[in-house]
């Protein structure tokens, strides 16, 4: 699970790819 979000994190940098973040980021909490 780290490790994916660790991904998000690097592939985050797109403005589209921070959203993607955002949502896995509260789903995990």
């Amino acid at each position: 699970m780290q490790t994916s979000l660790h991904t998000i994190h690097a592939v985050s940098d797109n403005q589209e790819n921070q959203h993607v973040k955002t949502l896995i980021t509260l789903w995990c909490i």
